[in-house]
């Protein structure tokens, strides 16, 4: 019986919204997932030492994409 009841839930339709958000969310990750394998693979560093610049790296620019847009905001 409880099979059944899991499979009447698992039937009904989430909200478009949040199925195109679940899209969109695993699409980042598969891809950010593939574009850092290949930048670990192609780099002359060692893999510890690659990981560190790409940590580095990507924490950079989230702070810049941050920074910038409220920048432009105050300065109006």
């Amino acid at each position: 019986m409880g099979a059944l009841k899991d499979g009447r839930r698992m039937s009904e339709s989430p909200p478009p919204k949040a199925v195109m958000i679940v899209f969109a969310l695993g699409s980042f990750q598969y891809g950010s997932g593939i574009i850092s394998s290949l930048l670990l693979a192609l780099s002359p560093l060692n893999a510890v030492e690659s990981m560190t610049v790409m940590m580095l790296a990507g924490t950079a620019l989230s702070a810049l994409m941050v920074w910038l847009p409220s920048r432009s905001r105050n300065a109006r």
